[in-house]
């Protein structure tokens, strides 16, 4: 048989195999998706899906060859039940074919029942292609059904820094070439990060394929990447197994675990009972020179301390020594002392510590377990680790706005969900920022996010527990688990919608907004920059990680984008959507918001 009709045989009979392999985000060691990839008939030399493509190609079947590839992974994935996106492979040949082939692939992906927001779009070139625009118009469709876009094997066809330029996808998938041997080779970090630097600007995920070796993952998780795809953690699979990552976990848990509580500031166990002679506790810190201070107990329970300097001190006094004679330990303590619970976080330590009277600042102090005696702890060295977390913290932090990035983020909200604490997670995001940037300057845009993520410490990070966080480009976090969280956002949006006329100029202003086109050269009129608020109540035993929250938490992000108008909605008392739209009339007049919580509507102003 002619590999002509072998090829139409197998187009016939859909004889060919779905795998998926998985797409792994590190940071939270979770599966973030899975790409699905194709095989042809084990029995047949177009089981590779080399010569399968290509012959495909050769015989003008690639748009047949892929519609049946897309259907029966996109089918396959429901059927497995498999969580995260599902990445798949699209041909420049095939998208700008025309809109009917567009059109027959959107139907393959929605009839398997999969929502737009996750799938994945992947585009590969299989040959040059030089109507850039053409793709971006193809894609476009895709992206406004809510489709994500992704570029694969970045660095390997001759247009791919253009093509990101001008599709601005959600993801880029790094061509293996420079990963492979990464952790040996200066020049491919080099561009590795120069690849993350552009994403970073262009709000981009980058994706790391083709990773082999713990050497490799380690020095591309040291650059800033987090979503790695390749055999170190799976190779394609019909049926994909539960992953183990407990093995990339333990690295990254242990570092965290360092410096995280109070317990593990102990620096002695020194205890006496208070009744004890005053002889007892010289002749301690007599045979004792490194000790700085002693717990004075009742039982098993702090009562005061004795501090060596002080004491010694006032044993040194003219007739105090010959006076002490008779006295017990409990004459001479501190009864102003500060006692610490054992599982605080260290930054509570820091406060509390800081708060106390200069006197006492610098004073050692008691660390209790349930109310008893664990130990005592030194100011030194809760600074030391306080710094070393600080320092951590400014690795992963955003370089403009200084916030903690996507590596805190997640540490924050699964901290959370393993404490099993409920908490309310809100996502920010700017509309028409991208319009202002064009027209203003990147400059003049930072001031903008500057703008936002000042107003986000001011309101939404002052209560304990609070945490704000800045994703990348115009998005950013917020964690609370403050009854009164919503009513911290409305002061938020207000002052937001009252600065943000400043940075327009006269014409601008006068307008209320600015006329610019679109990726398509169609001119719009953009209104002044608002903010779209998703926010969702997480109860923990509903979710097992940060990936799982941040996936919710997006598609809510979303359906505020689509409102035209202010509103919250509560669903059920979990799911929260806000809207607000910085508009002239806003500044003139109040917006009158809509409520609903189960049904009944109230009316809100801000």
């Amino acid at each position: 048989m002619s590999n002509k009709l072998l090829l139409l045989d197998i187009l016939r009979q859909r004889n060919i195999s779905s795998l998926f392999q998985p797409i792994v985000d590190i940071e939270n060691y979770a599966v973030w998706g899975y790409e699905a990839l194709t095989r042809g008939p084990e029995e047949s030399h177009l089981h590779s899906p080399l010569v399968l493509f290509d012959m495909a190609e050769k015989y003008g079947l690639l748009k047949n060859l892929e519609s049946i590839c897309i259907q029966s992974a996109s089918m396959r994935f429901k059927q497995l039940g498999l969580s995260g996106k599902l990445f798949v492979n699209i041909s420049h040949e095939v998208l700008i074919a025309g809109s009917q082939i567009e059109k027959q692939i959107v139907e393959l992906l929605l009839n398997s029942q999969l929502m737009a927001s996750n799938v994945v779009i992947e585009l590969t070139e299989r040959s040059t292609t030089d109507d850039i625009q053409a793709l971006v118009e193809a894609a476009g469709i895709f992206r406004k059904l809510g489709f994500e876009i992704a570029i694969d094997d970045l660095g390997s066809g001759y247009s791919s820094l253009q093509l990101w330029s001008e599709l601005k996808p959600d993801y880029v998938k790094i061509d293996r070439h420079f990963i492979q041997g990464i952790d040996e080779d200066n020049t491919k970090q080099e561009f590795i990060r120069a690849m993350y630097a552009i994403s970073q600007i262009t709000n981009t995920r980058i994706l790391a394929e083709g990773v082999e070796t713990l050497g490799e993952l380690e020095v591309l998780r040291n650059i800033g990447l987090s979503l790695f795809q390749g055999y170190l953690f799976a190779r394609p699979e019909t049926t994909p197994q539960d992953l183990n990552l407990s093995r990339f976990v333990s690295r990254r848990e242990q570092e965290i675990k360092e410096v995280q509580v109070a317990s593990q500031l102990i620096s002695n166990q020194t205890a006496v009972p208070y009744h004890l002679p005053v002889q007892g506790i010289i002749k301690q810190l007599q045979n004792n020179p490194d000790l700085n201070s002693i717990a004075v107990l009742e039982g098993k329970r702090p009562i005061g301390m004795i501090h060596r300097k002080r004491f010694l001190t006032q044993m040194s006094r003219q007739y105090v020594m010959d006076l002490a004679t008779h006295k017990t330990v409990a004459d001479f303590m501190d009864n102003d002392f500060l006692q610490i619970d054992a599982n605080l976080r260290l930054e509570q330590v820091s406060k509390l510590v800081t708060n106390r009277a200069r006197l006492h600042a610098e004073e050692d102090f008691v660390i209790c377990d349930k109310g008893e005696f664990a130990g005592c702890a030194q100011v030194v060295d809760l600074l030391r680790q306080i710094t070393e977390i600080q320092i951590k913290t400014a690795r992963h932090a955003n370089p403009l706005t200084m916030l903690p990035g996507n590596v805190p983020i997640g540490d924050c909200v699964n901290c959370l969900l393993k404490e099993g604490k409920e908490f309310v997670v809100s996502y920010f995001d700017l509309d028409n920022f991208k319009p202002f940037n064009d027209r203003y300057g990147y400059a003049k845009g930072d001031q903008v996010l500057l703008l936002l993520s000042d107003l986000l410490k001011r309101y939404l990070n002052q209560h304990e527990g609070d945490f704000v966080g800045h994703i990348g480009g115009d998005d950013f976090i917020a964690v609370s688990q403050d009854a009164d969280w919503m009513n911290r956002i409305f002061p938020v949006l207000d002052t937001f919608s009252k600065e943000i006329v400043k940075f327009y100029d006269a014409h601008d202003f006068a307008k209320g907004g600015i006329e610019a086109s679109d990726r398509f050269g169609v001119e719009h009129f953009y209104d002044f920059i608002g903010i779209s608020v998703g926010s969702k109540r997480v109860q923990p035993t509903l979710f097992n990680s940060f990936m799982e929250v941040s996936k919710e938490l997006a598609q809510v992000k979303q359906l505020a984008k689509q409102q035209l108008h202010g509103e919250i909605v509560f669903d059920n008392g979990e799911t929260v959507m806000l809207l607000s739209k910085s508009t002239q009339k806003r500044l003139i007049q109040p917006i009158q918001t809509s409520v609903y919580l189960n049904d009944e509507r109230v009316s809100v102003s801000f």
